[in-house]
């Protein structure tokens, strides 16, 4: 999949289950937001576990990198239903601080 059809796929599933409802958006933000933190905090014991780990487990750095294949996927969602509640005339929405500010590597 390109970015592009995840988006659209994402736009075209909560079309039909939202029909525009700003609150259901929002409330699918904020899950976004949830999950987000998460893996933040999942990635840091992982990369804690791998740093006393005796050698390079592949087991933590494929699980350190797929949290950050999914964070890079649902910050980039949460970016687009932002703009998307915006259009709908959402005031006063914004991406949290420390996701903007979320270290996700562009792989």
């Amino acid at each position: 999949h390109n970015s592009n059809s995840i988006m659209s796929n994402f736009f075209n599933e909560q079309h039909r289950t939202d029909g525009g409802n700003l609150q259901l958006m929002e409330a699918r933000l904020l899950e976004l937001y949830s999950s987000l933190r998460a893996l933040v905090r999942s990635n840091e014991a992982l990369e804690e576990a791998l740093a006393e780990s005796s050698e390079d487990d592949l087991d933590f750095i494929q699980a350190i990198d797929e949290n950050l294949t999914l964070m890079k996927k649902e910050r980039n969602l949460a970016i687009e239903l932002i703009r998307e509640m915006q259009q709908r005339g959402a005031k006063n929405i914004d991406l949290p601080q420390d996701i903007c500010d979320m270290n996700i590597p562009h792989r």
